[in-house]
């Protein structure tokens, strides 16, 4: 599948044209004031979306998406899923331990905003943090297939990522993570994550595959992407 970036109108405003321009979509990215990392369309969205638009395991399911920042994968999605919920975490429903992470201020607003903008009827869109999984919080559901797109960042953040995947997908459910294999430079290097790290910390939540492509996207051109695949025990 194709995905064609098409002239918007305003900076923040991204469009998108699927299915040789059957298929359209608009998200709005946010400032870093209001939505931190979670704000931006990371080009490993885009690519994701390219390939799960033609995957059949998430054909006719429920999908969970965490970390859908702006929510293009799980939105585009939704034509051929079942029901999608697309899941982040904003200042609203953080606890004050949470004072030195970066909390966006509108991340889920916006992204209930792009939701009812491309006029998505089977989509939900939930506050889920990832801490809350590592600290032993029952989900509120759990899922057959389960998606996220270029949310490997932080190493710190890596084991919250894991509990999170492993606690709201259902025994012998499906996980499909994509990690781009960006090189990371300057002072800041050692902090970044990588796809082996995560795969490492998902091998406690079931049987874990590391799949190599090749994106061809904006910044990601010609970029190794490593497709993670996790099956829950």
């Amino acid at each position: 599948m194709t995905v064609c970036e098409v002239r918007s109108p305003t900076e923040d405003e991204r469009r998108f044209h699927l299915s040789g321009g059957l298929q359209r979509f608009v998200v709005m990215e946010l400032a870093f004031s209001e939505g931190k990392l979670g704000g931006h369309l990371w080009d490993g969205g885009i690519l994701m979306t390219a390939w799960a638009m033609s995957v059949k395991e998430l054909e006719n399911e429920r999908v969970l998406e965490l970390g859908s920042g702006v929510g293009l994968l799980g939105i585009s999605l939704a034509s051929r899923a079942a029901s999608v919920v697309l899941s982040d975490f904003d200042a609203n429903e953080v606890e004050p331990s949470d004072a030195e992470r970066l909390v966006p201020t509108r991340l889920l607003a916006n992204l209930k905003e792009n939701v009812d903008r491309n006029g998505v009827k089977n989509a939900e869109v939930w506050h889920i943090d990832w801490y809350d999984s590592l600290a032993g919080k029952e989900p509120r559901e759990q899922f057959r297939r389960l998606v996220a797109a270029d949310v490997v960042y932080y190493s710190a953040d890596v084991p919250a990522l894991a509990a999170a995947i492993g606690a709201h997908l259902c025994p012998k459910g499906v996980g499909f993570i994509f990690v781009p294999r960006r090189q990371w430079r300057g002072p800041l290097a050692a902090e970044r994550a990588s796809a082996e790290d995560l795969a490492a910390a998902l091998a406690d939540y079931g049987t874990v595959e590391v799949h190599e492509l090749l994106g061809y996207c904006c910044t990601l051109e010609e970029t190794p992407v490593a497709l993670i695949r996790i099956q829950r025990t």
